[in-house]
Parts: structure tokens; C-alpha cells; sequence
């Protein structure tokens, strides 16, 4: 048996589940405090006479070491040891701007006292390990004034606190593990270690565990047994809530293809100026849009000169002070009708006194707004013969109408700046200049527009052609010039077009005289 082995041995010996008597706890007791005097233990009962010998040889041997002996380290969840350790955060959550509180307590089961030399608290933080350190400076015959003296039966407890790091803030802090150091650190001692925040021995019965879960965790552990004390090795860093008045300002609903402006309106509603003041747009998502939309359809843009994106940040703000509003501009572009959900977060830097201490606190407001798109216009096509009948086939070289009836579906007065045809490689204008009849033409809600266009289509046999698109440049009368056109553009219908094997044109004066010859003129050509 190796020296860590028997140190292992002896600890879970002394424990309360362990079948040994008193008597020989004690003796095992004694034992581990002579080793850790850098003395030679007492002999196993039953060891021969030679075997002792060769045992104190080798403890002399041992001792003489002195530090040059490697640490001893005992893993005490895997043993039910005679102390036990329980360490806890007093809540499931704190403030950044509050003290986070551990609560740790040792139980000894020895049948008689032990002192330790330290005791300390490690987290998945590291940077507050030395928050939770205790070191005993007092002397071992001095136990009224040792903070590290177990008492067979007793609980020892000890109240860690720490204010947190600004990093941590809205993550989870957790207790990573507990180191308690037997015997002296100038010479021999083993560190026995548990992970998480300890626990108990041997898990207790489901009954035990219900009892549990009602012992609350700011409750006076002192009067609680120490069998149903609560576990909870993890807690969380909740921000500090934020005063500030954040609303999104916006002239609803916004329309398909248009720079929507909106207005981000911050108002400082601390007692205090606040600095660092930072602000983002972003566009809330669902996960099943997400999936079935491969492409976006909605862009945002902190000006109309620069890139579009689907996360903006507004231009830093150093400082805002008591009651000081400021107004950021955004604009959104949405290619679809439907409604959109806008998250604005608007983070900043305030000085607060933590336990009498100043320390910069870094806060965040979050909001959402909803922005409703519809279209801008109801745009039916149609295609007319020259006497403006409608028609389902079109002639091969022969012209026809395409008639455009713009309805405006806008609650907000729409300027149109002009149209235009963007022609299939089949079908031309008839004219040689085709100019748009929408020029400069205002439309309200329900208000509609038609214009003609005359075109020709070309080709040798029987098809059917697509005509092309239409498309109308617009903006809102209420943006004025700050705001560039937008365009919506819809495609024409296919038709089918045929050739004419004999086409007929007639030549007849505008007018007659009663009871006169009427000239006409027939010409019949066979194509």
C-alpha cells in the first residue's frame, strides 16, 4: 500500500458509513495526525514483529522527505469519507449590480475534533478563486479562535462573496470544485478535493430528496439538518435592468420595395448620464421562414447610400444625459408583402456603487416592434386589337394593344415617376419611340391609371410568345426627394401568336357628303 493509498484508506475508515468502532477510529485518527507531523504512525494490529520494523523504516523514510514528496490528492466523491462538504449559491440568480453569495459548510463524522490549514472554492471562473479561499493562521491549541476547527457532529460554515466581472454578465457562473487541505502546508498535508460543490456521501432515499427541494436557498442553513441542505453549484448573472425609453417610431405600413424610414427614439430615463451608447437593428426571423425562404426578403439600411444588411448598428453615442432624447434613422426595403418583426437593442456603460465601490455596469434594452408590408399596387395587363376589343390571339406582324390599369392600393398618396416595357426578343414597339403615359402622375388609395402601349410581334410560325414585363418607378409624396424611386415590375401574359396566310387593308376617307360616292379602296395581299 503506497503512502496516498493509506491516507485514502484511513479518511474513508473514520467515515460514518464505515463498520468500524470508535475505538479504532480514533486510533486511525490518531494515526493520520502523526503522519501529518511528519511522525511514524502506530502498527496495524496483528503486523509481526519484523513487519514493524520494516514499517518504521520505511515511514522514517517517508517522513524525512519532507517537501519533497509529491502532493497528495484524494478524489472525495468516489469515497465516503469522514468529512463532507456542501457549497452552494444562495440563489438561482443575481444582479451584476449585487454581491454573489456561496455558502459552504464542512460536517465532520470523526470521533474526534480536526483542524484544517485551508480551505478554498474554485469556480468555472477562475478569476474569483481567491474570493473563496480561507487559510487558518491560528495555532492548533487556540481552537476557539480557528475559523478551520470541526467538532465530531458539527457544521462549520463559511459565506464567500464577490461582485462579478462585466464578461459574466447574462451567462452562468458555476461552482467548479472545493479543495480542503489537512495537515500543514509547510510540510506534510493531502488535499482532499470534491467536484461541483460536493454533496452527499451515499444518495439518500427518493423520500429524503422530496423533503429537499423545500428547503429554500437564502434559508438560516444553521437549523437545517444537514442530510436535506439543497445542492446548487450553478447560477446565473441577470443584467442589470436598464432605464431607458425605447420606441421605434414609424408611419405604417410600410410598402413592397420602398426605403421604409424608420426612427429609433432613445430617451436617458437614468438618474445618472450614462456613455458608450450603442444601438442595432436586426430582423427577428422565425426558424420556419427561415427554411422555407432561401433568399431574404428584407434588407436594411443605416443610410440609403451604403449597403444593405440584415444587422445594422447606429453611429456610437459617447454620452446621453439625464432626460436627453436622441433619434437615430433606419430604413427597411421588403420584397414580399407580410409582416415583419424588428428587435432594436440598445446597449450603454453607467457608473453604479457596488458595496461602496463605483464600477462601470454595462446595461441593455431590448425591444421589438412589428412593421406591416402590403403592395403598392393592384396592376392588371390586358391585350386589345387597334379598335380596343380584347383579344386572346395575336396576329404575326400585324400591331395590338397592351393595355396597363394601375390601381392604387397605398393609404399614403404615391407619386409615379414613370413607366416602362422591357420587351421579349419576339415582340417589338410599333413605333419607333414609345414613350410612358404615367409620367408625373399622382394616385390616392383607389385611384387608377391605364395606359397603352402599341406593339408588333414577329416570327414565321405559329407560337406562343412572352411579351415581356412592365414595370412603374414610384415613391411616397410625403418622402419627397429624400428618398430615391422605387420600382415594381410584373410580367406580361403569354399569347399565342399566328400567322395570317392573306391580310386585308382598307383606305376610306375620314368623312362623306349625303347622297354622295363614298371612295374605298381595298387591297387583298397574300402572304
Amino acid at each position: 500500500m503506497s503512502f496516498e493509498e493509506y491516507v485514502t484508506v484511513s479518511i474513508e475508515l473514520m467515515g460514518r458509513y464505515a463498520q468500524v468502532p470508535r475505538e479504532e477510529k480514533i486510533r486511525i485518527q490518531m494515526n493520520l495526525h502523526k503522519i501529518f507531523q511528519d511522525e511514524v504512525p502506530e502498527p496495524e494490529h496483528g503486523c509481526e514483529h519484523d513487519s514493524v520494523e520494516k514499517g518504521r523504516a520505511l515511514w522514517t523514510t517517508i517522513s524525512a522527505g519532507g517537501k519533497s514528496r509529491s502532493p497528495i490528492v484524494v478524489e472525495m466523491n468516489s469515497i465516503t469519507a469522514f468529512v463532507e462538504c456542501k457549497a452552494c449559491f444562495t440563489a438561482d440568480s443575481f444582479l451584476c449590480e449585487s454581491p454573489v453569495t456561496v455558502k459552504l459548510g464542512l460536517h465532520s463524522f470523526a470521533p474526534m475534533p480536526i483542524r484544517f490549514s485551508q480551505l478554498s472554492v474554485r469556480f468555472s471562473n477562475e478569476a474569483y478563486n481567491q474570493f473563496g479561499i480561507v487559510v487558518d493562521e491560528n495555532a492548533v491549541d487556540d481552537p476557539i479562535e480557528s475559523t478551520s476547527y470541526l467538532k465530531p457532529g458539527q457544521t462549520l460554515w463559511h459565506t464567500f462573496q464577490f461582485i462579478v466581472e462585466q464578461d459574466d454578465v447574462d451567462c452562468n457562473l458555476s461552482i467548479a470544485g472545493v479543495d480542503l487541505v489537512l495537515g500543514s502546508l509547510e510540510g506534510c498535508c493531502a488535499t482532499l478535493r470534491w467536484t461541483d460543490g460536493g454533496g452527499d456521501a451515499i444518495v439518500h432515499p427518493f423520500a429524503t430528496q422530496v423533503h429537499r427541494k423545500k428547503v429554500a436557498l437564502n434559508a438560516d442553513f444553521s437549523v437545517v439538518s444537514w442530510d436535506v441542505l439543497p445542492s446548487n453549484y450553478s447560477t446565473h448573472i441577470s443584467p442589470r435592468e436598464a432605464n431607458l425609453d425605447v420606441q421605434l417610431l414609424q408611419k405604417g405600413p410600410a410598402l413592397v420595395n420602398e426605403f421604409y424610414l424608420m426612427t429609433v427614439s432613445i430617451t436617458n430615463t437614468e438618474v445618472a448620464q450614462i456613455s458608450n451608447v450603442r444601438t442595432s437593428i436586426s430582423v427577428v426571423t422565425a426558424v420556419a421562414d427561415a427554411v422555407a425562404t432561401a433568399q431574404p426578403n428584407t434588407f436594411l439600411y443605416e443610410d440609403i447610400d451604403l449597403p444593405c444588411s440584415q444587422l445594422i448598428s447606429m453611429p456610437l453615442l459617447e454620452e446621453l444625459k439625464p432626460n436627453q432624447k436622441v433619434d437615430n434613422v433606419a430604413y427597411v426595403r421588403c420584397v414580399d408583402s407580410g409582416a415583419r418583426l424588428m428587435c432594436i437593442q440598445v446597449s450603454y456603460q453607467i457608473p453604479i456603487d457596488i458595496s461602496g465601490k463605483m464600477s462601470m455596469c454595462n446595461c441593455m434594452k431590448e425591444i421589438t416592434s412589428s412593421i406591416e408590408v402590403c403592395e403598392p399596387f393592384n396592376i392588371t395587363v390586358s391585350l386589345t386589337n387597334m379598335k380596343f376589343e380584347k383579344i386572346e390571339k395575336v396576329q404575326l406582324g400585324e400591331a395590338f394593344l397592351s393595355r396597363m390599369e394601375v390601381k392604387c392600393l397605398s393609404p399614403w398618396p404615391v407619386a409615379l415617376q414613370g413607366s416602362s416595357l422591357n420587351l421579349a426578343k419576339l415582340v417589338k414597339f410599333a413605333d419607333e419611340e414609345s414613350l410612358s403615359q404615367l409620367t408625373d402622375v399622382s394616385l390616392k388609395q383607389n385611384d387608377c391609371a391605364v395606359e397603352f402601349r402599341c406593339l408588333l410581334s414577329s416570327g414565321q410560325t405559329p407560337s406562343e410568345i412572352d411579351i415581356g414585363s412592365y414595370s412603374i418607378e414610384w415613391r411616397r409624396v410625403q418622402n419627397g426627394a429624400a428618398v430615391p424611386f422605387a420600382s415594381t415590375t410584373v410580367s406580361l401574359p403569354t399569347v399565342e401568336a399566328e400567322p395570317i396566310p392573306l391580310s386585308l387593308h382598307v383606305d376610306m376617307p375620314a368623312y362623306g357628303h349625303m347622297k354622295a360616292v363614298l371612295p374605298l379602296t381595298y387591297l387583298l395581299h397574300n402572304q
